[in-house]
């Protein structure tokens, strides 16, 4: 019933009486059918027979525009809190699945705390992309979002569950990138690669390519309010990469670069330990003249060792290194004679030893290889000792290295289940010369089934047949070719348990891959004849594909 005049007033606008209304009967469900009112326009108005409100019961008869409004608020409500519940106790079911994988402990939170942590992590992420956003393009730079959902303001009022499904979504994209590049990061470190730490070699934020937008006129005058503050602006990121700027060949004058040497010099000590000023300085070496480079190694005398263990330090030491003539690299190199092991042991100083195997001769690191041999073993298994060993097994002649391989071929059986001392076993199968190989073979041989079962020798097992199949010395052995391949094709079931193994399934992929001729032909019966456990096996059905895939190909 209206309760005042303005309701009065809505109702005669509206052009029928409220009072006016018929009863009418429900069907079966509850649910009265679809009512029209004197204007024309129908809606489908479903109502509970009983429902209880506010002192009034209603009993299955129609009631005025006010309580209906009532009950529709009611329903609309009952069902945001339930869409809100599920998607809340869909957060945490996913979030609890994540933390068991990850064998993790937690304190199980009520539905709508974890709702709210959601939408808060949302809105902190969402911000900080914003903010990225427009730091670009207030330095000119244009860049597409990837793998992030921005949601707007609205895109939230009209439901957060569009947003927690594109965020499990981006979640789940980033989640498979990183492990993959974990997996790609943790292969090159193994292998030696400059990846496979905080490499030092890596390149920064700091040194993509700078890009200022201003009249040569405006450069000079910034260039002079630059240098003066010098090194202090240098220090600053916005001062090192305007200067890097201007050290580029298309870009600064001649003068320009001789007054920012100037300048540096006294200073480029400080600089190359710095978080921004180590690039200032890498420029300074690839833009500067020989007689400044010499001028520039010559400051840095006596700090090489400092500089060769620090963060960014190691970045400069591995540029002069690189660019520097023979006589100022070994004057460098003389510096860090009986700190060998403290720069091989060292997450930066490691770097510096593979840049100074790559880039001088090999009579001047052989004090790197003699600084090794005594612990030979215990470097050959060590995160940065493994890399220094294949540089120089890649570099230095076999006279030179011949202790050392002697020292590793002495513990090659521990050496290859190591996860770092079998890739060093794997370069001496590489480049070693043919007795060494020999003898790697022998002592996978004598325990072929434990090593190819095993998740790190069974590369070194692939390796074997990989060099005396394909390798520069194959011709030469051919004998203990044959003789792996007997122990593999004579003895029991050996192959049938390799197959099925879930890491030995990649050594018997390599034994299919370099099979020749009789080999082959004697492999095409043994895995035709165990077909049926193949493919009753994820290893097995590996098997079988790679035996269809030499097929094809032959």
């Amino acid at each position: 019933e209206p309760q005042n005049e303005l309701e009065r007033s809505a109702y005669a606008g509206r052009g029928h009486d409220p009072y006016a209304v018929k009863p009418y009967e429900t069907d079966s469900r509850g649910w009265g059918p679809p009512s029209y009112d004197e204007t024309g326009g129908s809606h489908t108005q479903r109502l509970l027979t009983t429902t209880t409100i506010p002192h009034r019961t209603i009993l299955g008869t129609p009631q005025p525009l006010q309580e209906r409004m009532a009950l529709r608020r009611l329903r609309h409500i009952l069902r945001a809190i339930t869409i809100r519940r599920r998607q809340a106790m869909d957060m945490r079911r996913r979030l609890v699945t994540t933390t068991r994988r990850r064998r993790t402990n937690i304190h199980p939170l009520p539905a709508m705390d974890l709702r709210r942590l959601y939408m808060e992590a949302t809105r902190r992420q969402v911000t900080r992309r914003r903010r990225c956003m427009a730091i670009r393009r207030h330095r000119g730079t244009r860049i597409i979002p990837r793998h992030i959902h921005c949601p707007s303001s609205t895109d939230h009022a009209a439901g957060a569950g569009a947003g927690a499904a594109a965020i499990s979504v981006a979640e789940g994209v980033a989640v498979a990138a990183a492990r993959a590049a974990a997996r790609a990061a943790a292969r090159a470190a193994a292998e030696g690669g400059e990846g496979g730490d905080e490499s030092p070699g890596a390149e920064s934020i700091n040194n993509e390519q700078p890009d200022f937008r201003m009249s040569p006129g405006e450069a000079s005058k910034e260039l002079d309010k630059v240098l003066s503050k010098m090194p202090d602006s240098a220090m600053e990121q916005e001062g090192s990469r305007f200067l890097q700027w201007r050290l580029l060949d298309n870009i600064g004058e001649d003068e320009e670069k001789d007054r920012i040497f100037a300048v540096a010099l006294p200073n480029v000590a400080d600089l190359a330990s710095d978080v921004f000023g180590n690039f200032v300085v890498q420029k300074l070496f690839e833009r500067g003249t020989p007689d400044q480079r010499e001028r520039l190694a010559d400051k840095m005398q006596r700090e090489v060792f400092n500089l060769s263990t620090h963060k960014y330090g190691c970045r400069v030491v591995q540029k002069m290194l690189e660019l520097l003539p023979t006589e100022a690299q070994v004057t460098i190199a003389s510096e860090l004679k009986g700190k060998v092991l403290q720069c091989v042991e060292d997450m930066h100083g490691n770097h510096v030893i593979q840049a100074m195997v790559k880039h001088m001769s090999s009579d001047s690191v052989d004090f790197v290889s003699k600084a090794l041999t005594d612990s030979a073993e215990r470097m050959a298994a060590h995160m940065y000792g493994c890399r220094v060993i294949q540089r120089l097994l890649e570099k230095c002649t076999q006279e030179q290295m011949a202790d050392l391989i002697d020292k590793i071929l002495g513990d090659v059986e521990r050496l290859s289940m190591d996860k770092h001392g079998n890739y060093v076993v794997q370069c001496v199968l590489e480049h070693g010369d043919t007795e060494d190989i020999r003898r790697i073979i022998d002592a996978i041989r004598k325990d072929f089934s434990t090593f190819a079962k095993n998740k790190v020798s069974s590369n070194v097992v692939e390796k074997c047949f990989a060099v005396a199949t394909t390798g520069s010395s194959s011709n030469l052995l051919s004998e203990d070719r044959e003789m792996l391949y007997r122990e593999v094709l004579e003895r029991g079931r050996l192959l049938e348990d390799l197959a099925t193994d879930k890491f030995g399934n990649y050594a018997v992929q390599s034994i299919i891959r370099y099979s020749r001729g009789e080999d082959r032909v004697a492999l095409r019966k043994r895995i035709d004849a165990m077909e049926p456990d193949l493919r009753a096996s994820a290893a097995g059905k590996h098997i079988l594909g790679c035996m269809q895939k030499l097929e094809d190909g032959s």
